[in-house]
């Protein structure tokens, strides 16, 4: 059995390791959350219909790839400021899905280390797979567990995907690009994203450039994961300077648990820009 151990991305390299199975030759993959570049927080539903956001939750993952197995051990999730429960999800299978993602879904309740666990799904990116090496993976869980509805969102991604722009009056052309890429960081004591776009370009015969960031974009949260929503905002250069060119209007958009990201934003009141991103590059 081969087994690949994903250390925190800080270190800049994977540590591999391998033995053989008596039966098969079986790649195995094991993935700790967080890393030091995976932050996560832990959205919570109360039983009396409340939410609160706590601080993280440690899961680690372990893919049987040729065998299409995933057992996930959540270490340690909060229920609440006092309570944290740890279990073991049963192994189950995982599937592909159209964002890149490796997801795996509980078929029904169980009962595992005292815990009454309702429902369970979960999924990562293994970015590595896909040449993305120097990319920090990505993660989600999402459980109910004793009643309490919890969700572990990851707080800082990198997403992929379609950018199509629209001229909003007149010129009916449409601009469609596979090379703009979309980096987001949640701040969770402010509830605002920042979101950077690589590689930004709204025509054909515009030079792409290099970064332009949407800073403080106010965000909600929920078990679908981050939504973000602003009236205007000014831009801000790669050098951190402002672009007021480029004013940023009518801002929309979710990055949903393991199904993407969707942005919409208006942009110095010329284009519509749609983007329809998942977690690699070009993936859908």
């Amino acid at each position: 059995m081969k087994t690949i151990k994903l250390l925190p991305l800080a270190l800049m390299a994977l540590a591999m390791t391998s033995c053989l199975d008596d039966d098969k030759n079986v790649m195995e993959v094991s993935c700790y959350w967080p890393e030091d570049l995976t932050p996560n927080l832990t959205y919570v539903t109360d039983p009396e219909g409340e939410s609160h956001v706590y601080g993280p939750s440690t899961l680690s993952y372990n893919f049987r790839l040729e065998k299409n197995e995933v057992a996930v051990t959540a270490v340690s999730v909060p229920l609440t400021e006092t309570r944290k429960v740890a279990f073991v999800v049963p192994t189950t299978t995982y599937t592909n899905t159209n964002y890149g993602a490796l997801a795996m879904k509980l078929p029904g309740a169980v009962t595992v280390n005292n815990v009454n666990l309702e429902a369970f799904s979960a999924g990562a990116v293994l970015r590595n797979f896909y040449g993305q090496s120097k990319q920090a993976n990505y993660y989600y869980a999402d459980m109910t567990v004793d009643g309490y509805k919890v969700s572990v969102i990851q707080t800082s991604n990198s997403y992929y995907g379609q950018t199509t722009v629209n001229f909003l009056t007149g010129n009916p052309t449409v601009y469609t690009d596979l090379d703009t890429s979309y980096d987001m960081k949640l701040d969770a004591e402010k509830m605002t994203a920042t979101i950077t776009i690589n590689n930004a370009k709204f025509a054909s015969n515009m030079p792409a450039q290099s970064k332009i960031t949407l800073p403080d974009v106010p965000v909600t949260l929920s078990h679908d994961g981050i939504h973000f929503e602003c009236d205007e905002l000014v831009p801000l250069q790669a050098n951190g300077a402002p672009k007021p060119e480029f004013g940023i209007t009518d801002v929309i958009g979710d990055a949903k648990q393991g199904r993407g990201l969707q942005l919409k934003f208006k942009v110095a009141g010329t284009w519509q820009v749609d983007a329809q991103c998942g977690y690699i590059a070009k993936s859908i």
